[in-house]
């Protein structure tokens, strides 16, 4: 069962993410600082990895996400080895990430969200995760979905057959959930990052 002041934090900040993007001038300055610290932390991951980042999943925004398709095309367009991928997603399956290209036709999947159709699967190196919310706490970054646990489920099944990605959370800085309004639960899943207009912060990589 759905908890109900959960369930009006995430309204209260999906409406403020759509009213964001009323307010156009604001709404591209947010976003282009948003950008511009995820390939700062891009060139960061690259110096304290051990693993080279080639294949990157993000998402098709929705309800007001910050899209930051547009750059990541940019930085995949600087090495031809680089590979951008979006999310597959089926009722009670482990998420799939399948190759994303500007030319890949697209269909509508689960929640009528827009995924590749016919393309490969790739095993991402990093994948940029939305958040209605998130939290930080001492050296953690928890997030706070829709509520269908398909991230925390697949993250899980990831690390379970050791194949664990770089999970970077993406948000606006209005998103921070305060511990007094809410907490983790036993099935969410930290991230390694976070990613707002105004905030660039990564925990220690284990990878």
């Amino acid at each position: 069962m759905k908890n109900p002041s959960t369930e009006l934090i995430r309204k209260d900040f999906i409406e403020k993410r759509l009213d964001l993007q009323k307010d156009h001038a604001h709404y591209l300055l947010s976003l282009d600082s948003l950008n511009k610290n995820i390939l700062f932390l891009l060139k960061e991951i690259e110096k304290t990895s051990i693993k080279q980042i080639l294949h990157v999943g993000f998402y098709w925004p929705i309800r007001g996400e910050p899209s930051i398709t547009n750059m990541l095309l940019e930085w995949k367009n600087q090495n031809p080895s680089r590979k951008l991928a979006l999310p597959v997603c089926k009722m009670g399956q482990v998420l799939t990430f399948h190759e994303w290209t500007p030319t890949s036709e697209m269909t509508k999947g689960f929640a009528n969200i827009a995924e590749p159709a016919g393309t490969d699967i790739l095993n991402v190196d990093l994948i940029f995760i939305p958040c209605v919310g998130w939290q930080k706490s001492a050296d953690k970054i928890w997030r706070l979905g829709y509520g269908g646990g398909f991230y925390d489920r697949s993250l899980q099944s990831w690390e379970k057959v050791g194949r664990r990605p770089i999970y970077i959370g993406i948000g606006f800085e209005f998103s921070q959930l305060l511990p007094s309004k809410w907490s983790p639960q036993a099935h969410d899943y930290p991230l390694d990052g976070l990613i707002t207009e105004s905030t660039c912060f990564l925990a220690p990589l284990t990878n």
